[in-house]
């Protein structure tokens, strides 16, 4: 079960469905995959740079607790197929970046995922000497989130406890289902206890 404070969870989820670093858009932000050996997804690269760039993608499983905690963060690469592993794309050019799941040990809930796109030094140009001056390179790393499913698997969310918290209304929630619910433009209807709203 996963016990959510939605007030805090809010904050943390990004509104949009693509990612933006200075230089490099990621499409899409958010994404799903059922945990069955050989099932794709597939995410759009874009290097907005006035220059060609280069960039490696991995994949990091992240565990949380059910207070929504994050308690470790590891290398996920042998999961999956990453196609391809790095690129170099052109000025204003983009690639498609393909995800094949193929890890055959069944699971029993959603498992997250980040897809990281980092860039890699790169330098096409042979001319500078060494009384150039130093240019400093700012690398870009953006992150896109991957969620693994069970076959099947469906939430199924219940709303605990509704509280005053100052000039705020707080909820608890429970998460008793065995896929993830991604809480966003949701509406609350708070009740008196008599049956109207």
């Amino acid at each position: 079960m996963n016990h959510l404070r939605l007030l805090v969870f809010a904050l943390a989820i990004l509104v949009g469905t693509g990612a933006r670093g200075a230089g490099l858009e990621v499409y899409p932000l958010f994404a799903d995959l059922d945990a069955v050996p050989g099932e794709t997804v597939e995410l759009r690269i874009a290097n907005t740079f006035q220059t060609p760039a280069a960039f490696s993608i991995g994949v990091v499983r992240r565990v949380f607790d059910s207070a929504g905690t994050e308690t470790s963060a590891t290398d996920a690469s042998g999961s999956f197929v990453i196609f391809p592993p790095q690129t170099l794309i052109p000025a204003g050019g983009a690639q498609i970046v393909r995800l094949q799941w193929v890890d055959t040990a069944p699971i029993s809930s959603t498992e997250y995922f980040d897809i990281v796109f980092e860039q890699l030094p790169l330098s096409l140009d042979n001319t500078q000497t060494n009384d150039a001056p130093v240019a400093l390179s700012i690398l870009v790393n953006v992150r896109a989130r991957l969620y693994v499913n069970p076959p099947g698997s469906a939430s199924d969310i219940r709303i605990d406890r509704v509280r005053r918290e100052g000039a705020d209304i707080a909820f608890d929630a429970t998460n008793s289902g065995t896929r993830y619910h991604l809480l966003r433009n949701g509406t609350l209807k708070v009740g008196c206890g008599s049956g109207a709203d």
